[in-house]
């Protein structure tokens, strides 16, 4: 009997070992989608009741990310297999693009596959364009939208295209600068940082400087072809002149689109805000054998969705990892006092904020599906609009044949390196930061230090050449 069980938690865990060896090619839920394989199915039937309907609870997006529950009806012979699925722009499909995201209807609903009518809330998230949802029948392997008619093909206008989205601090060149960053779908006149040290009061401005990438800038594979959204523009602004540990407030934005947005919302058209609200950090603690800081440290995080739509997925969990990494932000550090004390005993004293978080590489697992970095972007900006953040480029944002240190990888699917660091430019010696051509920063650098504290860091890029002679070893 014993003997028996130890067989059976043997081979049970053998099949865990050997699923996990299956998949480990795919490291995000898009991956799985064979888009190539999809079909548009308009069967000819004899009455339009014969249809499944697919309506929404709303037809606008007016924020950065906005629950949507999804009702799917009058499905003949429901299956396990039936999803509904997320593309922007709302054509995407008929160019090869993949959804940007989809989930399983029949998990989430016990009656679904009895009744053929079920109901399904997805997050969606503003990627500057209208979104489609659509029914799609028999899975992933061989993907078929069901009867695309105006009555189950739901288009979700986006009004918020030009809200300050995906912001999030980065370190600064020096211990008195952090820059700040944020996407909108138009350049607009005049992107900047609004700053200062209290609250409702922005004393300060700093212009944006403004940029973006094109399907041209990636290397080939998925990033070019079925992973490509448009990643809209990118405004950089440096806040400058920083005490030193002392809270900031800010806020980002450009005055000018909102006016373009008031208009076209009187037409009817696209809108949202022009400004963010105002949120805060604290400065770099600063330089000195004296000095006592405190700060995070991550890597291989990847993008979890709070619907359950990546269940499935082993970056899943990532969601949680943001989660804990903002309570811990919110928290403090235990180890450290506001005092830079090293004990925490006393009731008087506070925990030490955190005042950086350094990201190891290997940051959203996109590996070619833009959708992702909004998503990741999204999914940290409790911590990513409180500290800023410190990375370096993991094989999965670079690696690509004939690229970088390892010629022969594949791992960043065609981005090699562009999406990450427009998205991250770190303060890269002797080019700002990394700065290539018309100003947008260059994967070709990706190695830098700083002062910290009484810390030196010094960020090694191994998806560069390293070994002696090579300019990162010099």
């Amino acid at each position: 009997m014993r003997f028996s069980k130890m067989v059976r938690s043997y081979l049970l865990f053998l099949i865990y070992v050997l699923s996990h060896i299956a998949n480990a090619e795919f490291h995000n839920y898009l991956e799985h989608f064979q888009i190539n394989k999809l079909t548009v199915h308009d069967p000819v039937l004899r009455h339009d009741d014969d249809r499944p309907t697919l309506t929404a609870n709303t037809t606008k997006l007016t924020s950065n990310e906005e629950w949507v529950t999804f009702s799917i009806d009058n499905v003949q012979d429901p299956s396990e297999d039936d999803i509904i699925a997320i593309f922007t722009p709302p054509d995407a499909y008929k160019d090869g693009t993949a959804p940007v995201k989809y989930e399983y209807i029949a998990p989430n609903n016990n009656d679904y596959l009895s009744q053929g009518s079920a109901s399904l809330s997805l997050r969606l998230v503003n990627m500057r364009t209208d979104i489609r949802a659509v029914f799609i029948r028999h899975g992933l392997a061989s993907p078929t939208i069901a009867a695309l008619q105006n009555n189950n093909d739901v288009i979700i206008r986006n009004k918020a295209y030009d809200n300050p989205h995906a912001i999030h601090l980065l370190i600064g060149g020096t211990p008195s600068e952090i820059k700040v960053q944020w996407t909108t779908r138009s350049p607009g006149d005049n992107p900047l940082v609004r700053y200062g040290t209290r609250s409702g009061r922005l004393e300060y401005i700093s212009p944006a400087t403004t940029t973006t990438y094109t399907r041209d800038d990636m290397c080939g594979g998925v990033a070019a072809q079925e992973g490509w959204i448009d990643p809209g523009m990118f405004h950089t602004a440096s806040m400058t002149g920083l005490q030193t540990n002392t809270r900031y407030y800010y806020q980002v934005g450009d005055s000018s689109l909102g006016r373009e947005q008031d208009e076209e919302q009187e037409e009817g058209g696209g809108g949202g805000g022009s400004w963010s609200p105002e949120m805060s950090f604290i400065s770099h603690p600063g330089v000195g054998p004296d000095v006592s800081v405190s700060f995070l440290a991550v890597a291989d995080q990847g993008v979890g969705e709070p619907d359950g739509s990546t269940a499935a997925q082993e970056y899943e969990p990532a969601i949680r990892v943001a989660q804990r990494l903002a309570e811990e932000v919110e928290r403090g550090s235990p180890w450290y006092t506001s005092n830079n004390s090293s004990s925490s005993s006393s009731n008087n004293k506070e925990p030490q904020p955190y005042t950086m978080i350094l990201h190891n590489g290997d940051i959203s697992y996109a590996r070619g599906y833009s959708a992702l970095w909004d998503t990741f972007l999204l999914q940290q900006q409790a911590v990513a609009t409180r500290v800023p953040y410190a990375t370096c480029p993991g094989n999965h944002e670079m690696d690509w044949p004939d690229m970088f240190m390892y010629q022969e990888c594949v791992d960043s699917f065609g981005e090699c390196g562009v999406p990450y660091s427009t998205r991250f430019p770190m303060p890269i010696a002797g080019g700002g930061s990394g700065s290539g051509e018309e100003g947008r920063p260059s994967p070709n650098k990706q190695w830098y230090s700083f002062d910290y504290g009484p810390i030196h860091f010094t960020v090694i890029s191994t998806e560069h050449e390293f070994t002696e002679g090579s300019a990162q070893h010099h």
